[in-house]
């Protein structure tokens, strides 16, 4: 699914005119929701090897955010345009 659509939105940057689309910076809140984003899916599987979480609790809330991942990544692969999708915060880089 997220190779597809990488190749996807690959060919429409080639034939965009202007070359890459706009760069958001480290101070926009999006680039900081995409952060957060990715970084909150490494807690369920990382506090279960440290004990500050049960293995039961861990998996658990893997599978609600991959959930959650699988759901942003289609929305985005089939409703977007590719400015849009560039710019989507809840993405995987």
């Amino acid at each position: 699914m997220e190779y597809h659509s990488t190749r996807r939105f690959a060919w429409e940057r080639e034939k965009t005119v202007g070359g890459d689309p706009q760069k958001l910076g480290i101070g926009h809140p999006s680039t900081w929701v995409l952060i957060t984003y990715n970084a909150v899916y490494w807690i369920p599987m990382v506090l279960p090897w440290t004990s500050l979480m049960s293995y039961r609790d861990g998996v658990i809330g893997l599978v609600i955010l991959i959930g959650v991942r699988a759901t942003a990544n289609l929305y985005r692969n089939n409703f977007m345009t590719f400015e849009q999708a560039e710019v989507f915060p809840l993405r995987i880089p």
